[in-house]
């Protein structure tokens, strides 16, 4: 069994806060663009099969301490990336 102070787990709270909170940005943007170019490429006949199930919940990502208001729509930045892009034929 793992012995600890109360200080060191405070410690490794706040340096997994900081990771968690680095990990959802990132996770975020790459699950976004990813979803929008299978998408781009699904209507162009390319690689058709979709990579994901349904698109993510961003509630389910927060975290009171770190992220308490992440927010917005996952589904709104997927749509926006794919309207905003255009591919040369």
């Amino acid at each position: 069994m793992r012995k600890c102070s109360v200080s060191q787990l405070l410690r490794e709270r706040d340096r997994a806060r900081t990771r968690y909170g680095a990990a959802v940005a990132e996770f975020r943007e790459s699950y976004t663009q990813l979803a929008a170019l299978d998408a781009i490429l699904r209507t162009r006949g390319i690689d058709g099969a979709p990579g994901f199930g349904p698109t993510l919940n961003v509630v389910e990502l927060r975290h009171a301490a770190v992220n308490p208001d992440e927010s917005g729509s996952i589904q709104s930045d997927i749509i926006a990336i794919i309207e905003q892009t255009e591919v040369d034929q």
